[in-house]
């Protein structure tokens, strides 16, 4: 970290700035973020206790905080953007944060979450034309985040699919944040083989072959390309073709859920009278992500995988 940041962080941490909703200190903001820690007894002052970042950036403007950085040690990447509403007796603040070293993002606040977003936005038949959504899934696959302007009051909420594998049980489809979470990640490798097997398939009709389990069906290059891949002597979990079934089953379950979204992002403003964001109008804003037509293997292939750095 240079001189420069090191000043602009001592500000943050020591010196409320005024602004329009009164004084909030920067080290609210700080504190909220999960990213970086503080090692304040060192004796050449404050510093980022991250190993130094070899990448490490601060945006702050009294009551908006950006702060990213790259870790050398895993080479990833964390950032936290952090933006308090509200006054002082009662602010809220709102982050949006991300963790390239174990693939978790999303949203969270010194509040409730539920409390300041609309109720409608944690069901995923509110990003549909129709209100319905048809799901066998008993684990969330999606993950709220946010893009938080510097000034203004509103903000932008939209959905991202939780990596493959990283399975969390949750009553809904959606979670506001996969940010110091742990899910069943047991199936995670297995997946990401699963992926690599279906790159090799000479022909698109396997995969429904596979997973209707009409093996016999199969193309004599695509038996051949899948008993080398699949067997009893080899390192990969899946010994059967069955099991390999079973695994595009439970994708493929997630690709339906998938493709009845009509869109993924909300505009939302803050009222300052119930504390809370509220739709910014009836329309929805359909342009940050609007989801693409993709057949199941495209989904196959394109999709994240959950494969922690570290």
């Amino acid at each position: 970290m240079n001189r420069k940041q090191l000043l602009l962080l001592l500000l943050i941490l020591e010196f409320p700035i005024f602004n329009g909703h009164g004084q909030i200190s920067g080290s609210h903001l700080w504190e909220l973020q999960s990213c970086f820690t503080l090692d304040q007894n060192n004796e050449d002052g404050v510093t980022i206790n991250v190993t130094e970042p070899g990448n490490f950036s601060i945006q702050y403007t009294g009551e908006y905080l950006s702060i990213s950085g790259n870790f050398p040690t895993c080479d990833c990447y964390c950032s936290s953007t952090i933006k308090a509403f509200g006054d002082t007796e009662d602010y809220t603040l709102i982050m949006q944060e991300e963790n390239g070293c174990d693939m978790s993002k999303g949203i969270h606040s010194n509040k409730s979450i539920y409390s300041i977003l609309p109720s409608e936005i944690f069901s995923l038949e509110s990003f549909t034309n129709d209100g319905k959504i048809s799901s066998e899934i008993d684990f969330a696959i999606y993950t709220l985040n946010v893009e938080i302007p510097v000034n203004g009051d509103e903000i932008f909420v939209y959905l991202t699919l939780i990596p493959f594998g990283n399975f969390i049980e949750h009553p809904s489809l959606i979670l506001p944040s996969t940010i110091r979470l742990e899910g069943n990640s047991i199936n995670s490798e297995v997946l990401v083989k699963t992926k690599e097997v279906i790159l090799k398939l000479t022909d698109d009709s396997t995969i429904d072959y596979l997973l209707n389990k009409k093996f016999d069906e199969i193309s004599v290059n695509d038996k051949n390309i899948l008993k080398l891949e699949i067997n009893e002597e080899g390192p990969w979990p899946v010994k059967s073709l069955d099991e390999l079934s079973e695994k595009l089953f439970l994708l493929k379950n997630i690709y339906d859920v998938n493709k009845q979204v009509d869109f993924t992002s909300f505009s939302l403003k803050w009222n300052g009278d119930t504390n809370r964001f509220e739709f910014l109008n009836i329309q929805k804003d359909d342009s940050k992500e609007n989801p693409k037509p993709q057949s199941f293997k495209e989904f196959i292939l394109m999709g994240k995988y959950f494969i922690p750095t570290c």
